[in-house]
C-alpha cells in the first residue's frame, strides 16, 4: 500500500510497483486514510511519505498502525534531516528511501523488508507471547540491558508504583525504592551484573494507592544469546504479609514462652501421642527433669516409675483420648530425676484450632492441702519441702483453687485479688494458646 499525498507521485509509484510485479492496493493521502484503509485490505508492506497533509504524519501514522497489525512499514521522503530520521528510526521501520530513488533501488528496498520481516517473524511472536506472559501473572515483571538499565516494567508495576514506563526506565525505577534500602540494592545490583548469577533481594517499595512502603523481594537472572539488548528479566514478589506473619509468629512464641515461664504452675505440653513438646521451668525444678532430655520422649514412657507401670500406661492413654474433647484430670506418679516418685493431678487440656492437635497438662501434688490461715489470693500452697508454690486464682475467670485440685467459681477473694495473679487455670491457658497464632 501506498501512503503519499501528492497525487502524481502517487500514480507514478503505483505503475512502477506494477511493473516490478507486486499488487497495489488502494492509495491513502493522508496519515488517518492510512490507518483505515489497513484495516480493510490488509497489505504485506506499507510505503509512508514522511510528511502528510493533515494532523497525523507518516510517523505518527507508522506508529499507530504498527500497534494494531504485524506489518512492515518503508518510509518514502524528500527531508533527510536528523530529527525527521531518527522520529522515523523510533518506529522500527523496514527501510528509508530518500526521494528521487531509481526503479532498482525501490525494488531491492521492498525485497530486503519483506524478507527480514518474514525472517523476524518467530522472533517477533517470541517477544509478544513473552509480554503477554509478563502481563497476565500476578507479579511486576522487568527486563534490563547488559548494563543493569530498566527497559521494560509490565503493567501491573505501573498501575502500582504509579510510575510511568519512561519515568521507569534506565535508574528512574530506584525512586520508589525505599532510601533506606537504596544503598544496599544498588551494591547488590552492581555486584550480579558483574557476575552474571541469578540473584534474590529484599527490599521496600512505595505503593502509589497509598504512599506506604511494603516489602517485596527482587529476584532475576541473566538471558544469554539473545539478539537484542536484553540481558535480564526478573520479578517483584510481595512478601508483606510473610514478613508480618514471620513477626506475628516470633511474637507469639515469645509470649508463650513467658506464659510457661511466669507461671509458678508445673506446665508441660503434649503431642496426641503424649510425647513431651515443652515444659516450664516450674516444672524442671518441681521434678528435676531437664529440657534437653524429656522434650520428644513419651511421658507414660519415660516419666512413669516401674512400678505399676502397665496400669499407668493405660490410664494415660485413657486420659489423652478423653482429653481431646474437653479438660481432663486424673491422679498418677511420676518419676523425678533423683529415682523417687511423685503422686500427681494432672490437669489435661485440649488447644483448641492447632493441627496437629496438643494439649497443655498441668500438673500438681495429689496431696496438696491449702493452710487454713492464709487467705486464698495468697501464694499459700506448696511442693513438699517447698520446691514449688501452685497458683489459687485465675487471672482469666477469677475461679479459685481448692483443696481437691479443683477450680471452683467462689467469693472468699477480695475483687481486686486477680492482680496478684500470675497464671490461668488449664481451661483458660488453653483458650488463650488457641487465640494465637500457631508456631
Amino acid at each position: 500500500m501506498v501512503v503519499e499525498d501528492e497525487r502524481i507521485v502517487a500514480k507514478d509509484l503505483e505503475m512502477t510497483l506494477r511493473r516490478l510485479g507486486y499488487q497495489v492496493c488502494p492509495t491513502a493521502d493522508s496519515g488517518e486514510a492510512a490507518v483505515e484503509l489497513v484495516e480493510s485490505t490488509r497489505p504485506d508492506l506499507v510505503l509512508m511519505d514522511v510528511r502528510l497533509r493533515g494532523g497525523m504524519d507518516g510517523v505518527e501514522a507508522a506508529r499507530l498502525i504498527q500497534s494494531r497489525h504485524d506489518l512492515p512499514v518503508v518510509y518514502l521522503t524528500a527531508f533527510a534531516d536528523e530529527v525527521t530520521l531518527r522520529r522515523s528510526l523510533d518506529t522500527h521501520p523496514y527501510g528509508y528511501l530518500v526521494k528521487p530513488f531509481q526503479e532498482k533501488e525501490l525494488h531491492t528496498t521492498i525485497e530486503t523488508a519483506l524478507s527480514n520481516f518474514c525472517l523476524e517473524k518467530p522472533h517477533r511472536e517470541s517477544v509478544e507471547r513473552y509480554r503477554a506472559l509478563s502481563e497476565s501473572i500476578p507479579q511486576m515483571v522487568w527486563t534490563a540491558n547488559a548494563d543493569g538499565g530498566m527497559e521494560y516494567f509490565n503493567q501491573r508495576w505501573l498501575d502500582y508504583t504509579g510510575l510511568s514506563p519512561a519515568l521507569s526506565q534506565g535508574e528512574g525505577w530506584q525512586r520508589v525504592i525505599h532510601p533506606d534500602d537504596q544503598p544496599k540494592l544498588a551494591t547488590s545490583w552492581r555486584s550480579v551484573l558483574e557476575l552474571g548469577v541469578e540473584f534474590e533481594i529484599e527490599c521496600r517499595l512505595k505503593r502509589d494507592l497509598d504512599q506506604h512502603y511494603f516489602w517485596h523481594v527482587v529476584r532475576g537472572q541473566p538471558l544469554h544469546g539473545l539478539k537484542d539488548n536484553l540481558k535480564w528479566c526478573g520479578t517483584f514478589t510481595d512478601i508483606e504479609f510473610e514478613k508480618q506473619t514471620k513477626e506475628a509468629l516470633h511474637r507469639s512464641a515469645a509470649l508463650k514462652r513467658a506464659i510457661m515461664d511466669a507461671s509458678s504452675e508445673a506446665i508441660v505440653t503434649l503431642d496426641l501421642d503424649g510425647r513431651v513438646l515443652e515444659l516450664n521451668p516450674a516444672a524442671e525444678r518441681a521434678f528435676g527433669w531437664s529440657r534437653s532430655k524429656v522434650i520428644g520422649q513419651a511421658l507414660a514412657g519415660t516419666l512413669l516409675p516401674a512400678e505399676g507401670f502397665e496400669k499407668q500406661r493405660q490410664a494415660f492413654t485413657a486420659l489423652l483420648d478423653l482429653g481431646r474433647a474437653s479438660t481432663r484430670r486424673a491422679e498418677m506418679t511420676l518419676l523425678r530425676a533423683d529415682g523417687g516418685h511423685e503422686p500427681v493431678v494432672i490437669s489435661l487440656s485440649p488447644v483448641q484450632g492447632v493441627r496437629p492437635p496438643i494439649f497443655i497438662a498441668y500438673l500438681r501434688p495429689a496431696g496438696e492441702k491449702r493452710a487454713p490461715s492464709v487467705p486464698l489470693h495468697e501464694w499459700a500452697l506448696a511442693w513438699p519441702n517447698g520446691r514449688h508454690t501452685t497458683l489459687l486464682m485465675c487471672a482469666g475467670c477469677k475461679r479459685t483453687l481448692d483443696a481437691t485440685g479443683c477450680w471452683q467459681q467462689g467469693a472468699e477473694t477480695e475483687p481486686d485479688s486477680a492482680k496478684s495473679s500470675q497464671g490461668f487455670c488449664p481451661d483458660c491457658a488453653a483458650k488463650l494458646w488457641s487465640e494465637m497464632p500457631a508456631t
